[in-house]
């Protein structure tokens, strides 16, 4: 249970610290942009957040799925991949399922996974903010 806990705390901070160099990137530009630019340009910069959203999505994902395979929770690269993501997202479709020993590890992907998606959608609302409301 406590290495479960390790895990937990490490992954959390890998986690955290994935989606502050994306909202690093994604500010970094926001001071670059002009609010007169054409609308392309401005649907482009929207793209560009989602995109890098994305990309760090995908990274978390992916790594939280590494150590599922490692630590033997999941038997191979694709179920954990799939479950990963399924957990993240909190959609739990439960046709894949964690052993007993490592549910908490899971549980806690879940909850990181709700933050950094409200994390994400304040990023994009300011995304938002910073191309369509002339101040």
């Amino acid at each position: 249970m406590l290495e479960n806990i390790l895990i937990c705390t490490v992954l959390t901070f890998v986690t955290i610290l994935i989606h502050t160099l994306a909202s690093k990137i994604i500010l970094t530009q926001f001071s670059k942009w002009n609010q007169k630019a054409q609308a392309h340009k401005k649907l482009l910069r929207l793209d560009f957040t989602v995109m890098i959203i994305i990309i760090a999505t995908a990274i978390e994902v992916s790594i939280w799925s590494l150590i599922y395979v490692k630590i033997e929770a999941l038997p191979n690269i694709a179920d954990a991949l799939y479950f990963s993501l399924v957990t993240y997202s909190t959609l739990g479709y439960g046709d894949i399922v964690i052993t007993d020993a490592h549910r908490i590890v899971a549980a806690f992907q879940s909850a990181i996974g709700v933050i950094m998606f409200g994390w994400s959608t304040a990023l994009l609302i300011a995304s938002l903010q910073k191309n369509y409301i002339v101040k």
